[in-house]
């Protein structure tokens, strides 16, 4: 009996406001006796008629009205546990004393409509044989349906409690002509338990799971009983519906079957429907130029949630008419979402910098008709490029720096792309033939601090390449391979031989080129044809004879680094010392002129 005291004052924490007045006036308050519980099982049969007269009118809405009414269908099992004269072991409940759920968009035009939930006997009767089954919705918004006795078995309103009705088929020999009619059900204790197990268990959850992680050999006395395997999935999704889903999942750890609950589309709808706004309007020009800059708490739930809650999630809220999201170091946490067919007017998806895990999914291309820009730089992604990234048709800026990629470039990506980071993975092998000369537009391409070999890549449209910290072994074959070329960071590579002619006689608008730190023998005299050239850095390589002097063509040079080149003469051409004399160049690249250092 103690543990019975026990178990209700645990789960008075979560009866509902509304409700305690009228569990006072039946007698009971907290914390609750043995003694008050005597008092008032000695009056049940006044004291639960006037709690449910005082419920039915104190304004409560569906979800604790159905806690409010569960909790005092307990007191009969209570009751019969009780020491002293004997009680009923099994009782009838009327609808005024069960489960009840009520469709707010009715009562407002009707008046109340309660809708009786009844669960059935989890054990045959030994005086009568039953057959116990449930009628129910399959959908929210389907139509309020009527049983044979009058009874409406749904509620078709946005965030009213589903209800399922149990119906008892008479099977006794002097019945069996009445087979198809429904009646009430008689109830024993244990079904009792039943019930109030179903609008009080969302109590004690809380206190279950952190018991449950804490040790595993932890059963709850109804788990262990199966009372939740017991109740019909319509029902228990019903109630757990009622659940933040910020929460919510976190029960899915109870057991199997709550964990196939859980993971429905079904009862991510419902359950997301009843605690978020309504979507904003798609007709107003205003409301779908949306710029999402700071994210909600569900926003954030949404990267962590399973599957069902995040396809469902941005059809419920603002996110379709979002053409920007920028989540920008926000401390998120999670993974991108699997299915983002909802975000059918965003444009510019980015998280960059903050921790998020997994694989880029395959099914963002579901976008593909309007995203320009992807940026996932600074987070913890992981896995391939996935190809199917080629059919974002519109995608201009894919940056994915910082991350933990790995694998071989996909032989093709979006030929829309200008400007492609991919810096600092674990990207590696050579570069397909066939994949940066179909991006024509491509003008930025980083691909430092990765594990490249091969040859370097050229882009007919490239301006900048970046792509040092590799093990590039050599220069593109076609000579206009670099025509566009204003910028080359090749440093810390294994590039041998001589620097090709072409990179320096065609790109008329090169400024800047790293070549440090490879295994280079020789700088050509056509450097003297790089007329915008600024900066020039060859130190730690292999060169040998001495520099070209063509070097003192070079109006613009600012860096001219040919330092640890064991083989090559200390003495430069006399036209090169005049103008290192009188223009100050340096001899070495200063630290903020370097890149992918």
């Amino acid at each position: 009996m103690s543990s019975t005291i026990a178990d209700i004052n645990a789960g008075w924490a979560i009866v509902p406001t509304c409700a305690l007045p009228c569990l006072a006036s039946a007698g009971l308050t907290y914390p609750v006796t043995e003694p008050m519980l005597a008092d008032v099982c000695d009056n049940q049969a006044s004291v639960v008629p006037a709690f449910n007269t005082c419920i039915a009118s104190a304004g409560c809405d569906a979800a604790a009205l159905a806690i409010g009414t569960g909790f005092i269908s307990l007191l009969p099992n209570v009751c019969s546990n009780l020491p002293g004269p004997a009680t009923t072991s099994s009782v009838d409940i009327q609808p005024s004393a069960s489960v009840v759920t009520q469709d707010p968009v009715a009562s407002s035009v009707d008046g109340p409509s309660p809708t009786t939930t009844a669960m059935p006997d989890p054990t045959p009767s030994t005086t009568a044989a039953a057959e116990v089954s449930a009628s129910s919705t399959d959908s929210v918004a389907a139509p309020t349906s009527t049983s044979d006795a009058g009874v409406p078995s749904s509620s078709a309103s946005h965030g009213t409690v589903k209800t399922t009705t149990a119906v008892v088929t008479s099977q006794s020999a002097t019945s069996k002509a009445a087979t198809s009619s429904m009646v009430s059900v008689s109830v024993t204790s244990d079904a009792i338990h039943v019930v109030a197990t179903v609008a009080g268990f969302l109590a004690a959850l809380g206190d279950i799971i952190g018991k449950f992680e804490s040790s595993f050999t932890f059963k709850p006395s109804f788990i262990m009983a199966g009372s939740l395997d017991l109740l019909p999935t319509e029902v228990a999704q019903d109630i757990f519906a009622w659940t933040s889903p910020l929460s919510v999942c976190k029960y899915r750890r109870l057991n199997r079957h709550v964990n196939g609950w859980l993971l429905d589309r079904h009862f991510a709808k419902l359950n997301l429907s009843r605690f978020l706004p309504r979507p904003l309007p798609t007709s107003d020009d205003a409301e779908t130029n949306l710029v999402c800059s700071r994210p909600t708490d569900c926003d954030r739930a949404w990267l962590q949630w399973p599957s069902a809650f995040q396809s469902v999630y941005p059809g419920l809220v603002k996110l379709p008419c979002a053409t920007t999201i920028a989540w920008v170091s926000q401390g998120l946490t999670g993974s991108l979402p699997c299915d983002m067919t909802a975000l059918q007017s965003l444009a510019y998806l980015d998280l960059r910098h903050n921790q998020l895990q997994g694989q880029i999914p395959v099914e963002i291309c579901a976008v593909a008709s309007s995203l320009v820009s992807l940026l996932f730089a600074g987070n913890q992604l992981s896995g391939p490029i996935p190809p199917e990234l080629s059919k974002l048709t519109q995608l201009r800026e894919l940056d994915l720096r910082e991350n933990q990629l790995t694998g071989n470039l996909p032989s093709s990506l979006p030929p829309s792309l200008k400007v492609l980071f991919l810096d600092a993975n674990q990207l590696s092998g050579s570069i397909p033939d066939a994949l940066f000369p179909t991006l024509t537009r491509l003008e930025t391409l980083g691909l430092s601090r990765n594990r490249f070999t091969g040859l370097l890549p050229s882009a007919p449209s490239l301006h900048t390449l970046d792509a040092s910290q590799n093990a590039f072994s050599d220069f593109p074959r076609n000579e206009d391979a670099w025509d566009m070329l204003t910028c080359l960071y090749a440093q810390r590579n294994a590039l041998r031989g001589c620097i090709p002619r072409a990179l320096l006689s065609r790109a008329c608008g090169l400024r800047v080129l790293h070549l440090e730190e490879n295994s280079l023998t020789c700088v050509p005299e056509e450097v003297g044809l790089a007329r915008e050239l600024v900066v020039l850095d060859v130190s730690n390589n292999a060169l040998t004879g001495t520099l070209p002097a063509g070097l003192a063509r070079l109006e613009r040079l600012s860096v001219l680094a040919f330092a640890g080149n064991p083989d090559l003469g200390t003495v430069l051409p006399v036209e090169v010392q005049k103008v290192m004399q009188e223009r100050r160049i340096y001899t070495y690249t200063p630290v903020g002129m370097r890149a992918g250092s």
